[in-house]
């Protein structure tokens, strides 16, 4: 048991030690974005209003995407029953 907890905290330092310097340059350039942003207040607002439209179509796309794939499988259910009552009215 001793080992296997030697193992996982091993892991994690690791992970860890590697990790760590990714998150400074994150840390960083989030640090530079945010000052950049400040400098241009007009542009931050449009910014703003862009980023918003484009989350509302990131989440809005999935849901146009099942809504025409279930308007498709309308469709064909309707082309079949057609299908079937022009073959039974031959």
């Amino acid at each position: 048991m001793k080992t296997n907890l030697d193992d996982v905290l091993a892991v994690c330092l690791i992970t860890f030690i590697v990790i760590t310097p990714a998150l400074f340059v994150f840390a960083l350039v989030w640090y530079h974005h945010l000052q950049f942003i400040h400098r241009l207040p007009a542009l931050s607002q449009i910014s703003e209003a862009l980023s918003l439209i484009s989350m509302s179509g990131f989440f809005l796309f999935p849901l146009w995407t099942a809504y025409q794939s279930y308007q498709s499988a309308r469709f064909k259910q309707k082309v079949a029953r057609l299908e079937r009552l022009w073959q039974q009215s031959i």
